[in-house]
C-alpha cells in the first residue's frame, strides 16, 4: 500500500523488518541504498536501513535523487530531512538532482525525463561495482573503492566522453560537469579516476583525464586511477569519476549548486533525449552503449 508519502509510516515499516535487513545485509563487503528522496518510503525507510547496514560493517553508499521543484514544498522540505538523516548513518552519499536531469533531457517528454532519472541511478550503483567487480589493464578494487568514500560524507559521480585530438580534457570536463552533479568537484581530497579507451589511445592520453581532474579540483591529496580498454570505443574515450571528502562544511543538503549543465550521459538503449534524432546513434558516435563502454574486452577468457 506504500506509505502515503508519510516519511514516518516508511521509517516504521522498516524498523518493523529491521531483522529481516539484517539478515539481507549480514556478510556484505558492502551495500547500495538506491532511494528516492522526499516521499515516504524513501525518505524514511532509507536511513533505517543504512544504519543496520553500516552496523553491520558494510561499506554503505546511499544513492538518492532529490525530488523535482514542481513536486512541491513538502516534499523538498522531506528531502531535506531524509538526506540530513542519512547523510548520517552512511559513509557516503550521492545526490542526483531531478531537476538537473529533466533540464539535461532537453525537450523530452515527462515520463522520459523520469526513465532517464532512473537509468543514471542504476548507471551510478552499475559503475561502482564495475571499478571493483571488472578486470582491467590497471585494475581499481574494493580497497580503492572503500578508501575513496569511507566516511567521506557527500560524493560526487560523473562520467564523460571525448573523442578527437583533445578526448582527454574533453572526457574529464565533461565528467566533471555532468548533470549528475548537484556541486562542483572543486576542494574533493579524493577521488577515483576510471579511464575506458579504444585501442589507439595511448597512455598519455589516458593519464591526462586524472591530472586534469587533479587541476580542476585544486586539493587532491589521493587519486585512484585505474585503465581498462575496449575495441568498440576505436579512438574514443570514456572517463568515471567519484570525488569525495570535501574541504570545508560545504552544505550540499539544504543548498544545491545550480552550476552549468553540460552533456548529459548518453542513454544505453540508444535513443537520445531529442526524439527527433535518429535513434541509431547519438552525439558520441553510432552504436556506443555506455553500459558496455565501461567494461572492457578480452579475446580470452
Amino acid at each position: 500500500l506504500g506509505a502515503g508519502g508519510d516519511p514516518t509510516v516508511g521509517k516504521m515499516a522498516a524498523e518493523q523488518s529491521t531483522e529481516t535487513i539484517k539478515k539481507v545485509v549480514a556478510g556484505a563487503d558492502m551495500v547500495f541504498i538506491a532511494a528516492g528522496m522526499g516521499k515516504g518510503t524513501g525518505t524514511g525507510a532509507a536511513p533505517v536501513v543504512a544504519k543496520i547496514a553500516k552496523d553491520s560493517g558494510a561499506l554503505t553508499v546511499a544513492i538518492v535523487t532529490r525530488p523535482f521543484t514542481f513536486e512541491g514544498k513538502r516534499r523538498t522540505e522531506n528531502a531535506i530531512q531524509g538526506l540530513t538523516n542519512l547523510k548520517n548513518v552512511v559513509d557516503s552519499i550521492i545526490i542526483v538532482s531531478n531537476d538537473k536531469l529533466l533540464t539535461s533531457a532537453g525537450g523530452a517528454p515527462i515520463d522520459q525525463a523520469f526513465q532517464e532519472s532512473d537509468h543514471i541511478l542504476a548507471q551510478s550503483v552499475k559503475t561502482v561495482a564495475d571499478l571493483i567487480l571488472v578486470p582491467a589493464m590497471m585494475n581499481l578494487d574494493f580497497a580503492d573503492v572503500k578508501s575513496t568514500l569511507k566516511d567521506s560524507g557527500v560524493a560526487l559521480i560523473g562520467f564523460g566522453m571525448g573523442k578527437g585530438p583533445n578526448k582527454a580534457e574533453e572526457a574529464a570536463l565533461n565528467a566533471i560537469n555532468s548533470p549528475l552533479l548537484e556541486a562542483k568537484v572543486q576542494g574533493a581530497k579524493r577521488a577515483i579516476c576510471a579511464v575506458t579507451c579504444g585501442p589507439q589511445v595511448t597512455m598519455y592520453e589516458a593519464q591526462k583525464c586524472a591530472m586534469k581532474i587533479v587541476e580542476e579540483a585544486g586539493g587532491i591529496t589521493d587519486m585512484k586511477f585505474g585503465v581498462s580498454i575496449n575495441p568498440n570505443l576505436e579512438d574514443s574515450l570514456v572517463v568515471s569519476v567519484i570525488a569525495s571528502d570535501f574541504d570545508g562544511d560545504r552544505d550540499f543538503i539544504s543548498a544545491p549548486d545550480d552550476g552549468p549543465i553540460i552533456n548529459p550521459l548518453p542513454s544505453t538503449d540508444g535513443v537520445t533525449s531529442d526524439s527527433s534524432k535518429d535513434d541509431s546513434s547519438n552525439e558520441y558516435g553510432p552504436d556506443i552503449d555506455l553500459s558496455d563502454t565501461l567494461r572492457p574486452h578480452f579475446d580470452h577468457e
